[in-house]
């Protein structure tokens, strides 16, 4: 049996975001995992994750005219 998209523990906004954010990467496959790194990420519908686009070079530290987006130490 299934667990309903909304029963999921990152669902629960009661808990704390870090938890939230464990439990959701925990259920994630490698696959998934990577598939949300790229840019056009697509959607995981068994966890309910949606499909979206965060174009932003700032997760991977760089920046096409300027510094990175990231402080240097």
């Amino acid at each position: 049996m299934t667990t309903p998209i909304n029963e999921h523990p990152w669902f629960d906004t009661t808990l704390a975001r870090h938890t939230r954010i464990a439990a959701l990467v925990d259920a994630m496959t490698i696959d998934e995992k990577a598939s949300q790194m790229l840019h056009p990420a697509s959607a995981i519908e068994h966890l309910g994750v949606p499909e979206y686009n965060w174009w932003n070079e700032c997760l991977h530290g760089v920046a096409r005219a300027g510094p990175r987006c990231f402080p240097r130490r």
